[in-house]
């Protein structure tokens, strides 16, 4: 929870979502192509007199663009947020994310990750 005043702030919670759906929810029969949602980031929310909403999400579900095709293991960053005069800096997987606290807006992503294979 950050404060940003008299019963008000911003809660930052890590959130992934991974979705696969096969059938029509409405007449339950196959679909040709399967539909599937995923997420992995942080969901912001506003809190303000005791009201929440959400404000915006971060996404970290980069893909590092060399591995698409190649199996190989790499560590992944713990899931952190950090605020630092406005700036929320967020660390999941293998992405860091600044993100400008009040608008939402990504400031820079930088990627940590192992060294990517040769053959990959």
């Amino acid at each position: 929870y950050v404060s940003l005043g008299d019963r008000t702030g911003k809660v930052i919670i890590p959130f992934s979502k991974y979705s696969w759906q096969e059938f029509d929810a409405t007449t339950g029969q196959p679909l040709d192509t399967p539909i599937s949602e995923n997420f992995e980031g942080f969901s912001v929310f506003n809190i303000e007199n005791g009201v929440v909403t959400k404000d915006f999400d971060i996404d970290h579900s980069f893909e590092i663009p060399q591995a698409t095709d190649c199996s190989f293991w790499y560590e992944w960053l713990p899931e952190r947020s950090f605020v630092f005069n406005g700036k929320l800096m967020t660390m999941k997987k293998y992405t860091i994310i600044s993100t400008d606290l009040s608008t939402g807006q990504t400031l820079w992503t930088d990627y940590v990750n192992n060294t990517i294979p040769a053959e990959c």
